[in-house]
């Protein structure tokens, strides 16, 4: 007699379907989190370098009228 039973691979296969779509959604988010970071970091670093840039050239300013003196 035919039961109505899926066999029993079945719920296996559907669970490691879904841990296999689980992790690519993650590596998907963490690639994501990556790119964000990276942008960030890049604004960030810009920011730093024209600061600086602005600092060193403020400081040269200084030495250039000082020396001119």
């Amino acid at each position: 007699r035919h039961s109505l039973t899926p066999p029993k691979a079945t719920p296996k296969a559907t669970l490691h379907l879904q841990k296999r779509l689980q992790k690519r959604h993650q590596t998907i988010a963490m690639q994501l989190a990556v790119h964000i970071v990276m942008q960030l970091t890049v604004q960030a670093t810009s920011n730093i370098n024209n600061t600086f840039a602005s600092c060193s050239s403020d400081i040269n300013n200084t030495f250039a009228s000082c020396s001119s003196l």
